[in-house]
């Protein structure tokens, strides 16, 4: 019995509970936590500000303002150049062409030259004011006068050619508007003003001489008078000599006449070696005196200076490199007996020639191959000295005044 009612009162719970569950319920769900409802924007789908692009530029980015210097390429050393062709013709010697002297009979020569106005612009320490100029011969003291600014147009020369030694044996003087033949005999000194220039020759100055007489002449000019010269030599070296000790002193070529000494007092048996200048103890450029006319104040022995051409069409002088040599055409050098190119190129010891170059007085020129220099010939045609031309046969190159050699 008691089995039976525990059995009703189980079904009446069972179907009491099915009948709930078809119902609305009255109890709210509770409210969910806003933590689980999906945000509006989530705050990693959008990229954070930081990411854009910032409104200025990093400084690191732009190029600098100052170009670093590393940054440019540098320029190219000029020897990157290729280099001109081992082959290809060059000029390497230019020929100036000379009148020879009136009554030379030599075949030709070749001179070393000197401006004389580059001479005194580069040795005279006076202002010198001179409208004369007076050479003076060491064998007889006879003095011939020369406009001064006629003279700084010349060339002087020591290297004589042979044919002109008898006449000028140490020294000649060339060049526009000059007439040889009033030189005097035996060249031994020039005479500007207060300054004056010494020439070597065969036997030595006496200096007591020399400044008491021989650079006498028209004007019975004298070195100045004082108690003591100083002969400064071409090193700097300078020696002091009292006037008592002239008579003792000798200016004289050294043995092989490629310069020109003085005797030493100080040191006996010793020479004072390429001697330069003469002048008053004291004396130097910085302290010149007052100047007596009559009187000389420096000698300048004429030892060495920067060597030049003459340009004859311009009546003028240039200077001469090392690639480069006068040569005189002498007067018996006619058109049927010329001088021959050929002949004067192996003296100069020049080989392998490609060609030459005739260049005239008025620009025209002629390239003369290898093989066809041997007909060439300078010869004096007239009042100026003219080449054979090969171009155009039985015609001359008019007033030729250089040959320049192409190798």
């Amino acid at each position: 019995m008691k089995k039976a009612l525990a059995l009703i009162l189980t079904l009446a719970m069972v179907l009491s509970m099915a009948a709930c569950g078809g119902q609305e319920q009255t109890t709210a769900a509770p409210t969910q936590p806003q933590t689980t409802a999906a945000p509006t924007e989530a705050p990693t789908t959008k990229a954070p500000e930081t990411t854009e692009a910032p409104t200025t530029e990093a400084p690191t980015t732009e190029a600098p303002t100052t170009e670093a210097p590393t940054t440019e390429a540098p320029t190219e050393p000029e020897t990157t150049e290729a280099p001109e062709p081992p082959a290809e013709p060059q000029v390497v010697k230019t020929l100036y062409v000379l009148n020879s002297a009136e009554g030379d009979t030599a075949v030709y020569d070749l001179l070393k030259g000197w401006n004389f106005g580059k001479f005194a612009e580069d040795n005279f320490w006076f202002d010198t004011k001179a409208e004369k100029a007076y050479i003076v011969s060491y064998s007889d003291g006879y003095a011939g006068e020369f406009d001064y600014e006629m003279l700084k147009k010349q060339i002087i020369s020591v290297d004589t050619p042979e044919a002109l030694q008898d006449s000028f044996p140490n020294a000649v003087i060339f060049g526009p508007d000059m007439d040889t033949n009033t030189l005097p005999w035996k060249m031994g000194t020039v005479i500007c003003g207060p300054e004056a220039i010494l020439f070597g020759k065969k036997k030595a100055w006496n200096a007591e001489e020399l400044f008491t007489d021989k650079l006498g002449g028209l004007e019975d000019i004298t070195m100045v008078e004082a108690d003591s010269y100083d002969f400064i030599c071409a090193d700097g070296y300078a020696e002091e000599i009292d006037k008592e000790d002239l008579a003792n002193v000798e200016i004289f070529f050294n043995e092989d006449k490629t310069r020109m000494d003085a005797t030493s007092i100080a040191y006996a048996g010793y020479a004072l070696e390429n001697i330069k200048y003469i002048v008053p103890h004291g004396v130097d450029p910085e302290n010149l005196p007052e100047v007596e006319d009559g009187k000389v104040y420096k000698i300048t022995v004429f030892n060495t200076a920067a060597k030049v051409g003459y340009d004859a069409e311009a009546k003028k002088a240039f200077p001469l490199e090392d690639d480069s040599a006068l040569f005189l055409v002498p007067d018996d050098a006619t058109q049927e007996a010329g001088l021959a190119v050929s002949d004067l190129l192996e003296k100069l010891g020049i080989t392998d020639v490609k060609a030459i170059n005739v260049v005239c007085a008025d620009g025209y020129a002629e390239e003369i191959d290898a093989e066809d220099i041997k007909d060439v010939f300078f010869f004096h045609l007239e009042d100026r000295i003219d080449a054979t031309s090969i171009a155009y046969p039985g015609y001359t190159l008019n007033n030729a005044v250089k040959i320049e050699i192409v190798k």
